[in-house]
């Protein structure tokens, strides 16, 4: 009796049908090993990747540390930038006052030449 029924189903359509889908399987199935490979090629590059973390980290962390040091060394050669500027400025300033007073020395020596020269 039950073989009537499926006998009744069974047409060249959903044979052909089923042949397609099986063959279909079929080309996934032997796809398998392939994507496999794939998978265990990406499965050792994130092993690797997890590896070099830590070290890349690292690195980074004293690429951070050489930056500051430089950024300190920058801060400190400008506080020496303004100090050197500072100095400039008032030893500018002194040698303006020793101008005036070699100056005042002048006028006086000659002053003082004109006086012996009427004595």
């Amino acid at each position: 009796a039950m073989n009537s029924i499926f006998s009744s189903d069974i047409t060249p359509e959903t044979i052909a049908k089923l042949e397609r889908e099986q063959s279909q399987i079929q080309e996934k199935k032997d796809e398998l090993p392939k994507l496999e490979f794939e998978l265990s090629k990406l499965e050792m590059y994130a092993d690797a990747c997890v590896k070099v973390l830590p070290i890349m980290k690292q690195e980074w962390s004293s690429y951070e540390n050489i930056t500051k040091e430089i950024q300190q060394k920058a801060k400190v050669a400008r506080s020496i930038r303004i100090k050197a500027d500072e100095a400039k400025s008032i030893l500018e300033s002194k040698k303006e006052e020793l101008d005036e007073i070699k100056e005042e020395f002048d006028e006086k020596t000659e002053i003082i030449n004109k006086i012996r020269i009427i004595k």
